[in-house]
């Protein structure tokens, strides 16, 4: 007999007593950041910074998924047509923003302390001293989140966020499906199979994977690539991500990437979706 799912707020309750929960106050003394050269700065925990390969600090947050300014169909931020100079299809990013969840109480309350601890946990960092400093949130847009499409083999190998089954899934797609049948795998990644993001992406087949998020329908489903702005974007999430700090000279950006995400409330459907129309609401 299968134990009945937790409520949302009993959902939340646990979120917020998770010691990695970003929305608590005093979290900041408790990280720092591992200097990382080229590759970053990455955050761990204090405890840990003795250690000869201390783990990435994961940390969690409750948040609504903004409708406005996201990229997340399965291309991702990468367009060929209008590419800068040195730019390929390994540069691709998923990027959405967070912004104050309502009517949640003291998780609510809490995403303020949430922004307060990033830019605390921003200014920690004494390794840097750019004239300009590039935080990931802004007050018109919320915090920005991204998460990495094409990475390089073996990359992963070492993530906290590794244990998804890339091939098959996470687990939740039918092991014995033909790869082209499979909108996780690289080979059935539901991008246009005549396009140039396509063609980019096969040239890179041997070096190179793709990676989908590990973001999750608040039935516990994997979701699949073609569904993630329809199913995420107003959505209510439980986020956990890491943190990695650039320094490019002049300037340094503290850059926000997404390790896993479980919805907690789906997104409203919008007038005019099948939903809200059968329920009397009419775009006109």
């Amino acid at each position: 007999m299968n134990s009945p799912r937790p409520t949302l707020y009993e959902r939340i309750n646990a979120i917020r007593n998770d010691p990695h929960y970003a929305g608590r106050l005093g979290l900041p003394t408790q990280l720092t950041f591992l200097p990382g050269g080229s590759d970053g700065n990455r955050l761990i925990q204090k405890r840990d910074s003795s250690f000869e390969s201390p783990p990435g600090a994961v940390l969690r947050v409750i948040a609504q998924i903004s409708r406005k300014n996201h990229t997340l169909l399965p291309h991702g931020t990468y367009n060929p047509a209008y590419k800068f100079n040195g730019e390929d299809v390994t540069k691709a990013k998923l990027r959405f923003h967070l912004v104050q969840p309502r009517d949640l109480g003291f998780a609510s309350a809490e995403f303020n302390t949430f922004v307060e601890n990033l830019a605390a946990i921003h200014d920690n960092d004494l390794s840097f001293s750019p004239h300009k400093m590039l935080r990931p949130f802004e007050s018109d847009k919320g915090v920005t989140v991204l998460h990495q499409l094409v990475i390089p083999r073996g990359d992963d190998d070492d993530d906290d966020d590794s244990d998804i089954d890339i091939e098959n899934g996470g687990g939740n797609f039918p092991p014995n499906e033909p790869a082209l049948d499979n909108p996780f795998s690289f080979e059935g990644w539901p991008v246009s199979p005549d396009g140039e993001w396509r063609r980019e992406l096969d040239s890179v087949k041997d070096t190179h994977d793709i990676y989908p998020l590990q973001a999750y329908s608040y039935k516990g489903e994997l979701i699949r690539p073609s569904d993630y702005t329809r199913k995420l974007a107003g959505a209510i999430v439980d986020l956990s991500f890491t943190l990695v700090h650039y320094n490019f000279g002049k300037s340094s950006r503290m850059c926000l990437y997404m390790t896993e995400l479980h919805v907690l409330v789906p997104p409203k459907p919008l007038p005019g979706s099948p939903v809200s129309t059968r329920r009397g609401v009419i775009r006109r």
